[in-house]
């Protein structure tokens, strides 16, 4: 136990008094970054009134789409696994992602005047009219 012990404070010896015999280098003196106020860069090239109206539609599309993300899910899991096992996480998986596409939707036409990016992705309707 001693030898250990000795063994770690050896290294912590030599390891300090190598940090210090570095720390006598003179290093060049480094300039300060100046930033320039730039005006923020909007997301795309769309403009205000364009964006707004986009997040405006986004947010009514995920409201109206989000009791179809139960059905969606439950097919989904379905067809991965075999219906017994498939039924009820796809049920929870679909309630959450409709309540959750639900919520941002109310989000986004909330805040429909401050446009910024989608947070989740499109409901893909496709699979409906297959």
């Amino acid at each position: 136990m001693r030898k250990i012990v000795g063994l770690i404070l050896v290294c912590f010896c030599i390891l300090t008094v190598s940090n210090l015999a570095f720390a006598a280098r003179r290093t060049p003196a480094v300039q300060p970054v100046v930033e320039e106020k730039v005006a923020p860069v909007p997301a795309s090239n769309k403009s205000y009134r364009l964006q707004m109206i986009e997040q405006l539609g986004r947010g009514a599309a995920n409201v109206l789409y989000s009791p179809l993300e139960i059905p969606y899910r439950l097919k989904d899991d379905i067809n991965r696994k075999d219906p017994f096992r498939g039924f009820v996480p796809g049920l929870i998986k679909g309630a959450s992602w409709g309540i959750a596409r639900a919520g941002i939707g109310v989000y986004e036409m909330g805040t429909f005047y401050m446009p910024h990016d989608k947070y989740i992705e499109d409901f893909d309707a496709d699979w409906l009219y297959a």
